[in-house]
C-alpha cells in the first residue's frame, strides 16, 4: 500500500489564500468523492490569474 501526503482544505480557505497571494478571478470547482470512506474528501479544482 502507498500513503500520498494532500492537503485536505474547504474552498473558502483555498480562496482567501489565493486572493492573499495575490491572484484574482478565482473560481472553484468541486467533484464528490467517489466513495464513502472515512478519509476520502472531494476533490478541489481551482483557478485564478495572478494580478500585474
Amino acid at each position: 500500500m502507498t500513503t500520498t501526503r494532500r492537503w485536505v482544505l474547504q474552498e473558502h480557505v483555498w480562496t482567501k489564500v489565493s486572493d492573499e497571494s495575490g491572484f484574482t478571478g478565482i473560481g472553484v470547482d468541486t467533484s464528490p468523492s467517489p466513495t464513502d470512506a472515512p478519509r476520502s474528501a472531494a476533490t478541489l479544482l481551482i483557478r485564478a490569474v495572478r494580478r500585474a
